[in-house]
């Protein structure tokens, strides 16, 4: 809140000295219209450009400051940088440690509670709105019981705007936002220039004050509290009259000045008052010293200088750029989001940890624990801070996990000072090699099941001061007690789709092994489905891939998902394993035999790129019983094809003469044929890959003329690799069980039918 509050009010009073400095010296109308910079401002949240100096910035500094300084001194409340504060957001609560003498603490549910100051804007929002709706209410309805359409000469100039006399207003007025009408009270028709009123609320008309009011209304309910905006309310109404009053002179022409003038005076009725304020409607009422000063410009004609005009332009190009922009980048580096952790007993040193060898990814940040609880980031899991932690413990977001150090010993970029980290794991990996890390929460969207943990320094740095180490290694538990799954598959799906949508492709591979592609398509639909795979595929083609990225993509389960079909298969197949397989063998070979894979992973991967060599082939290679990581990859290179994913032939009709024991079946191969032939090319059709033959799965049943059949069949393609100088053509078969379903055309029938139709016609004649 505090990143509108601050600067609107400076905006604000920045409004209000100009206005009063210049007063007479600058047009109604750009007076008035300073006041849309403040609305802006009041009504946008947060910054809008990046500045080097900025009143965000500052509340922001002071604010840390406020809340460093407090977590310091005591348990009291505060709310740290991060999660969002405006009014009408709801965000998890933070709140300072409990309190050292209360023998207990807090529990983790305070996370999710609404903070009191929300509650309370809340509650004043509501009000204050209520009374607007309302007066508003109250108003229109007082308005549409006693009003009588008066029909008034069309030298008048109300011709296209409804007039109304309504007995028991005050004064003229304007109400309405789509279709606004005037409101005259009999005093204004008694009056000797009627059209000076008449043309006053036409201006306002016109000038858009109608809405304007509405804008104003707004504005004090969000921000009820601040008694500079009330001013702003009341000062901006006044311009708003003056400016109108400057129209209507426009209007009449100067020699109708003063007697305009004139008129306003007889019209004018008591100050206004909270009511008035709370109305979207222009209303002639002013106190004492502002008719006056309304007067004092109608008799002075006031006039601006250039020099004046640019001076205001100048300081208002100042005061935006101060209470618009926010605080801009400082220029230092990013924190690794999820630096390297002890390994465990059990992987090979050559094996890396797929959470701490990649680079760090943009958008997660690092500080010194000063807060009670947070929300990380991907909205994955919440965390509630062990208390001896503050100011003592560096914590540091990856992706999906959250890494904390010795605030004294950390470096950035190195392992120095690390604790512990909670981290998401397969539970297989975990059961078999984190027995001294503590398990939370699992949670399985796609098949794989993973669980978070909170994961040990097993030899921590006891060399600078090893009683304090200890101290904070012993919150592992409290750590742990606080820790809460917030993540859903919904809710993880939309995620990665703001990521593509953002062009953050490094950021949704963080979370492919959790994504089930049915799921996927159901929430962000096909086209979000293929755009994500799109923007995938092209990463993998331009960028050169990382080992945790190439195991995020290996970890993905595809094979079996029934959304992974047609064009989808295939650019799993081709587009995305062959391709990482194909751009780094070394790189893919070490993740494909590396620990963290699951077995049901790794036999998707090796599933989905086995060819399937038929009897006439060469034999394959055997490989030996245990191969090195050398040898595997040199077969994967020669032998890992893919399985073509041609979609089914569309269903169709099929002519066939029934004279042929055959006939029927004949035609089916060759319609079939010549699809498949279409969709991969036949012998003549280049490069390494081409049609071979059609395999029924069953024998086609007899029909009849008229009748529907369905076959079911696969589409068997060569491709050739080269191992060892040999060159092997290999035969995948693709889309097992494909249907097709043929409506049969017996050509004899349909001759026989043409010839009866001929006799029949000859006969008739």
């Amino acid at each position: 809140m505090t990143e509108m509050i601050l600067p609107s009010s400076v905006l604000i009073l920045a409004v209000i000295l100009l206005r009063r400095a210049l007063r007479g010296r600058i047009a109604p109308g750009l007076q008035y219209a300073l006041w849309l910079l403040a609305a802006l401002r009041l009504l946008i949240p947060g910054p809008l450009f990046p500045a080097p100096v900025s009143a965000a910035g500052a509340a922001e500094e002071l604010r840390s400051a406020l809340v460093r300084q407090e977590a310091s001194a005591g348990p009291r409340e505060v709310i740290p940088g991060g999660l969002a504060d405006a009014p009408g957001v709801v965000s998890p609560a933070v709140t300072a440690p409990p309190d050292r003498n209360s023998g207990g603490s807090v529990p983790a549910e305070r996370a999710v509670l609404l903070p009191w100051p929300v509650l309370l804007w809340g509650a004043g929002a509501l009000a204050v709105g209520g009374a607007f709706l309302a007066s508003n209410l109250a108003f229109f309805l007082r308005l549409r019981r006693g009003r009588k359409r008066l029909c008034l000469p069309m030298e008048t100039g109300a011709w296209e705007t409804p007039v109304y006399l309504v007995k028991d207003i005050a004064s003229p007025c304007v109400s309405g936002l789509w279709k606004p009408a005037v409101y005259v009270n009999e005093a204004a028709l008694r009056t000797e220039n009627f059209e000076h009123i008449l043309l006053h609320e036409l201006t306002h008309i016109r000038h858009g004050d109608h809405w304007w009011a509405l804008v104003r209304c707004v504005c004090l309910t969000v921000h009820w509290f601040n008694p500079l905006v009330w001013w702003a309310a009341v000062l901006s109404r006044r311009d708003c009259e003056t400016a109108c009053d400057a129209g209507v002179i426009r209007r009449l022409g100067e020699e109708r000045r003063l007697d305009y003038g004139q008129t306003l005076l007889r019209m004018i009725i008591a100050r206004p008052g909270p009511r008035d304020l709370l109305r979207a409607s222009t209303y002639m009422s002013a106190g004492k010293r502002t008719m006056a000063e309304r007067l004092r410009l109608i008799a002075q004609r006031p006039r601006m200088l250039k020099l004046t005009l640019a001076a205001v332009a100048a300081i208002m190009c100042g005061v935006v750029v101060f209470t618009f922009g926010g605080r801009a980048e400082n220029g230092e580096p990013e924190l690794d989001p999820a630096p390297p952790a002890a390994a465990p007993e059990g992987p090979s040193p050559q094996e890396p940890d797929p959470a701490a060898v990649d680079d760090p990814l943009p958008g997660f940040t690092a500080g010194l624990v000063d807060f009670y609880a947070r929300v990380h980031p991907s909205g994955m899991f919440a965390l509630t801070m062990p208390e001896a932690w503050f100011q003592q413990v560096i914590w540091v977001d990856g992706p999906d996990s959250a890494a904390f150090y010795d605030a004294d010993l950390y470096q950035e970029g190195t392992e120095n000072g690390w604790l512990m980290r909670v981290v998401p794991q397969p539970v297989s990996w975990a059961e078999m090699y984190s027995q001294g890390d503590i398990a939370l929460e699992e949670f399985d969207f796609n098949g794989s099941p993973y669980l978070y943990m909170v994961e040990l320094n097993q030899e921590p740095d006891l060399s600078r001061d090893a009683e304090k180490t200890r101290a904070l290694m012993d919150c592992a538990q409290e750590l742990a007690e606080g820790f809460r799954l917030l993540v859903t598959e919904e809710s993880l799906y939309t995620f990665v789709r703001d990521c593509v949508e953002n062009d953050d492709i490094r950021l949704a591979i963080s979370y492919l092994p959790y994504l089930r592609w049915s799921g996927y398509r159901e929430v962000c639909g096909e086209e979000g489905m293929q755009a994500l795979l799109d923007k995938l595929y092209t990463y993998i083609q331009t960028c050169d891939v990382t080992w945790g990225e190439t195991h995020n993509i290996l970890s993905n389960r595809s094979l079996n998902d029934p959304a992974i079909d047609g064009a989808y298969a295939t650019m799993i197949q081709e587009g995305i394993l062959l391709a990482l397989q194909e751009k780094n063998p070394e790189q893919f070979s070490s993740v494909l035999n590396s620990i963290y894979l699951t077995d049901g992973e790794r036999e998707d991967i090796l599933e989905w790129l086995r060819p399937v060599v038929p009897e006439s082939a060469p034999p394959v290679p055997e490989l030996p019983a245990e191969p090195d990581g050398q040898t595997l990859n040199a077969w994967q290179r020669g032998f890992f094809g893919f399985v073509f994913a041609i979609p089914a032939a569309p269903d169709q009709e099929i002519y066939y003469d029934s004279l042929h024991g055959d006939g029927l079946e004949a035609a089916v191969l060759d319609a079939l044929g010549t699809y498949a032939r279409d969709y991969v090319g036949g012998g003549d059709s280049g490069g390494d890959t081409r049609f071979n033959r059609i395999i029924l799965e069953e024998p086609i049943p007899a029909a009849g003329h008229g009748e529907q059949v369905t076959v079911s069949y696969q589409i068997e393609c060569l491709r050739d690799r080269t191992y060892e100088g040999k060159t092997y053509s290999l035969a995948p078969q693709a889309g097992d069980h494909l249907s097709t379903t043929f409506t049969v055309m017996d050509l004899h029938v349909i001759q026989n039918e043409f010839m009866m139709d001929q006799i029949m016609g000859e006969s008739g004649d």
